[in-house]
């Protein structure tokens, strides 16, 4: 998780975003962070479609992320002020009950000005010059954890490691425009090795796209990826 350089919701996910007592308010400032993309921003984007509120099971079902992620990053997000603990529970898979959480009115605040910030950046790309925009923004995009460097394979990666993903997280991940990371996950897609989801992304315009995750055979082409030469 890359820390924010000032006070503006902006914080990566790749850490667990805790915080310790003694850190200054920056630090903490930067873990309550909410940053278009990350998994708790589509965490707080589900809890914002559903006034009713989800239990971390619903959450982690439909983000297709682990049950104690689901829970760290709500718990995170209630820790910010972003969600609240309703009186309803609902069953588990296991038919124990959870607790039911809802978005606040900080919560949607908080959504839409990680919208708002995304929206600027991408502007900012399209005003780009158009040399510069066609090589897309390598520079924002982590690096792989396995040391993979073609797109087909950082995608593939990007997947396994996060989940479902619009094209337009896809292209941020990697450092590519979306039209470009869509052409690859198509061929991925012909390929086998990815497939669409039954759910759909918020894009910083309020447009729902369709989300992709892996095949089991796309799992496989990663895992031999990962492995070690």
């Amino acid at each position: 998780m890359s820390a924010a350089d000032e006070l503006r919701l902006f914080a990566d996910d790749n850490g667990d975003g805790r915080f310790h007592v003694e850190d200054p308010w920056t630090s903490k400032a930067a873990a309550r962070g909410v940053k278009a993309g990350t998994d708790r921003y589509r965490v707080l984007t589900v809890f914002g479609r559903d006034l009713a509120g989800r239990t971390d099971y619903e959450v982690a079902v439909e983000l297709e992320l682990l049950a104690h992620v689901a829970g760290t990053r709500r718990g995170e997000l209630v820790e910010a002020g972003y969600v609240e603990a309703t009186d309803a529970r609902r069953p588990t898979d296991t038919g124990a009950l959870a607790r039911v959480h809802r978005i606040t009115p900080a919560g949607r605040d908080a959504l839409r000005k990680a919208d708002e910030a995304d929206e600027e950046r991408r502007n900012a790309v399209r005003m780009a010059p158009q040399g510069t925009q066609a090589r897309g923004r390598p520079g924002n995009a982590p690096p792989s954890l396995y040391g993979l460097t073609a797109p087909r394979d950082r995608i593939l990666e990007e997947l396994g490691r996060r989940g479902p993903l619009t094209d337009l997280e896809l292209g941020d991940a990697i450092g590519k425009l979306r039209t470009a990371a869509g052409t690859y996950r198509r061929q991925l897609e012909l390929d086998g090795l990815v497939e669409p989801t039954g759910y759909t992304g918020l894009t910083p315009s309020g447009r729902h796209a369709r989300t992709h995750r892996l095949t089991e055979a796309g799992r496989r082409r990663l895992n031999a990826l990962a492995r070690p030469q």
